[in-house]
């Protein structure tokens, strides 16, 4: 399986590669991650994601008719691809769980599995002496909702 990196210029293309290399490589995950291939190079069966023009405040024209172009080649292979957004680890994760999804997608769900990342364990506590807003929101939302039933 590969995952195809693309993007305009200075979108975090080689980065992103990186880091995913690395991600899967420490999980043991057998993925070629290519950087920055041409899109006309890319097998319809790829894992296919395109840095989106985020990290700078305005993308250049130059940037612009760059990922114009990979779209409309990506589009004309009829391959499919996710465009992915965010600032350092934000755009990893976002990465990630677009490869997990599109992994998914294409019937590799041992592989979607193995790629995700484990959601944080919640504390699970005596109630009565718990500090967690959010559980306190979902206990007294759970109150009122009784309430209005016996009503």
């Amino acid at each position: 399986m590969r995952i195809a990196i693309l993007g305009a210029p200075q979108t975090g293309k080689s980065q992103l590669a990186h880091a995913l290399t690395q991600h899967l490589t420490t999980r043991h995950i057998s993925v070629v991650v290519l950087d920055a291939p041409s899109p006309e190079h890319v097998a319809p069966d790829n894992i296919v994601l395109l840095c989106g023009l985020d990290l700078t405040p305005m993308a250049s024209a130059t940037q612009q008719r760059a990922d114009n172009a990979i779209r409309q080649a990506l589009a004309a292979q009829q391959t499919a691809f996710q465009v992915v957004y965010g600032q350092g680890a934000e755009r990893f994760t976002h990465a990630l769980y677009a490869a997990a999804q599109r992994a998914q997608a294409l019937g590799l769900e041992t592989l979607a599995a193995h790629m995700r990342q484990p959601q944080p364990t919640r504390w699970t506590g005596a109630c009565e002496r718990c500090a967690d807003a959010d559980c306190e929101h979902q206990l007294f939302s759970q109150l009122i909702a009784k309430t209005k039933l016996t009503k």
